[in-house]
């Protein structure tokens, strides 16, 4: 079965199956002021009113992809069709386990191992969670699995030109929803200088590649400079979100440079009681317009108004675009001015990408089930000296990885990348099945066991998780929000 060449086809609808049940099940609003603001950019696009908040009013503090999704959504069904952006997520991650059973049989080269990688993608409760959040998040994920793919593919000797045109879209289209792969520029020119193997062709005819790749992305980003140059009359490349986002996690508010150390517990109340008030007119039935508008048109000092004045006011009465550097030029200055402080924080966002907890500090199971199998493969595929290759597989991973640890390491930053990840589950599930009886009896018997550990903890009484994060928090490693 798991080798049937009618396998991808059943992932697909074993995906697809259990997320429209979630959906049907569980139905949501944009109740996330970042889901409200992309829900809010498609229906004005679909009105014919353009890339904003408020007609009249062109923006670029969000990146245009999901939004023209949205659109095309809503200009069909109409803007309140919320259930039908549900339907056409639900096909974007069942899409991204499809295509996850293609890239990992291309990385493993043995269908089994990637029959059960797709499996777990489609079964990955995280990831089926994602589609009714109205965020990037979904969309990106099978971006990133596509990028990878044809990424892997173009570089592979015979080389491919169609799969390195293929890469540059995907990517390019990764870099019109979240800038994460940004990093790529860098990271394959040295990959290409660097990897060793007589698959992977010379030095030259690698760049050469690489080139290609970058170049298409890049083409595929010039409609949106091109737009930010003539509304905007600005050169923004991405967006202008993100110099609040670095300033979030670099600043001088408070002796460790988080934003929300600097809010005393009372503010912190107040915004919880303001995103509960405002789930509350969402679902009594008001137009997202009328409870959501109000805080979107405030960009990045909706959250920082909570902030005294004097701490904001050198951002306040500027353009989006002159805010956006604003941010950028405090940000920086803080590092430079800190540097110990910086590094000490780098270090402990490098190990909070991994963290186990979400961002609301709920335990995730799944993930903490799933990790030291991952981990296990990735040693076994290193031991076999296939670093070349997992270096180009793992690449898009350390692109978040880098941002993460410099602006923020959020769990839902890394979680469009754990199909990567997974792969690795499959590397040792292929190695598994060489193993001795004796060898597999006693990984069976450890897996049983560390299995039932894992369900007690998901299950452990609130005082244990309060325990265990307080923990947590005195390492440095805080789940966001801190409310």
């Amino acid at each position: 079965m798991l080798e049937s060449r009618h396998f991808p086809l059943v992932i697909f609808l074993i995906a697809l199956c259990v997320r429209v049940v979630y959906v049907l099940l569980f139905p949501a609003l944009p109740y996330n002021i970042d889901a409200a603001e992309y829900v809010i950019l498609g229906q004005n696009l679909a009105d014919g009113e353009g890339f904003c908040y408020q007609p009249g009013h062109p923006t670029a503090y969000r990146l245009p992809f999901y939004p023209l999704l949205l659109a095309l959504i809503f200009s069909l069904f109409g803007n309140d069709a919320f259930t039908a952006v549900a339907i056409l997520e639900c096909f974007i991650g069942a899409l991204t386990a499809f295509a996850m059973y293609y890239t990992a049989a291309l990385f493993i080269k043995r269908s089994r191992p990637a029959a059960i990688v797709a499996l777990i993608v489609a079964l990955y409760p995280p990831l089926i969670k994602l589609t009714f959040k109205f965020m990037t998040e979904n969309v990106f994920a099978l971006l990133v699995v596509l990028s990878v793919f044809f990424m892997y593919r173009a570089l592979t000797d015979p080389p491919s030109k169609a799969a390195a045109v293929l890469a540059g879209v995907a990517i390019g289209m990764s870099l019109l929803t979240r800038p994460t792969l940004g990093p790529l520029v860098v990271i394959l020119p040295v990959w290409a200088l660097l990897a060793r193997g007589q698959h992977w062709g010379k030095p030259k005819a690698k760049l050469v590649r690489v080139s290609l790749i970058m170049g298409i992305a890049v083409l595929c980003m010039v409609p949106w400079i091109v737009r930010n140059a003539i509304t905007m009359k600005a050169f923004i490349p991405f967006d202008t979100h993100g110099g609040a986002t670095i300033w979030y996690q670099h600043n001088s508010l408070s002796p460790d440079g988080y934003f929300w150390s600097a809010l005393p517990k009372d503010k912190l109340v107040e915004i919880r009681n303001r995103i509960e008030d405002q789930r509350a007119r969402l679902d009594s039935g008001e137009p997202l317009e009328e409870v959501m508008l109000p805080t979107v048109l405030k960009g990045p000092m909706a959250g920082f108004e909570f902030l005294p004045k004097e701490k904001i006011a050198k951002f306040t009465g500027l353009t989006e675009k002159e805010r956006d550097q604003a941010f950028w030029r405090d940000a920086i200055r803080t590092i430079l001015t800190h540097p110990f402080r910086y590094t000490k924080k780098t270090i402990k966002e490098v190990i909070k990408f991994w963290h186990v907890f979400d961002d609301n500090g709920r335990f995730v199971a799944s993930y903490v089930f799933l990790m030291p199998f991952a981990l296990i493969g990735l040693i076994l595929a290193l031991l076999k000296g296939r670093w070349s290759e997992n270096a180009l597989y793992l690449s898009p991973l350390l692109c978040a990885w880098l941002l993460g640890a410099t602006i923020n390491a959020s769990y839902r930053f890394r979680l469009p990348f754990e199909p990567l990840v997974f792969t690795y589950v499959g590397v040792f599930c292929g190695r598994f099945s060489r193993f001795s009886s004796r060898a597999r009896a006693v990984v069976i018997i450890g897996g049983s066991v560390y299995a039932a550990l894992v369900f007690c903890l998901f299950l452990y009484p609130e005082s244990l998780r309060e325990a265990v994060q307080a923990i947590t928090n005195k390492l440095g490693f805080t789940a966001y929000p801190v409310y």
